[in-house]
């Protein structure tokens, strides 16, 4: 599990908003606040794990909010 986390692609609202296309930050932003899409602060900056968003990209859909109603 340590060894997974040291191989992380992380990016930034900015990079990670470039790589899902060239949407704005803002709506990483809003993804995030809404729980659509997972995101962690370092310092300041508000990340996006690279792999999450593959995952998104290749399901061709936009992310979901996992509610307990859907989650099982």
């Amino acid at each position: 599990m340590e060894k997974q986390k040291q191989n992380r692609r992380l990016a930034d609202a900015v990079e990670s908003a470039q790589y899902m296309g060239g949407i704005s930050h803002w709506t990483m932003r809003d993804w995030a606040k809404k729980g659509k899409v997972s995101s962690f602060k370092i310092g300041a900056r508000l990340m996006f794990d690279l792999d999450e968003l593959d995952r998104i990209i290749a399901q061709g859909e936009r992310p979901r909010l996992i509610t307990a109603a859907n989650a099982a």
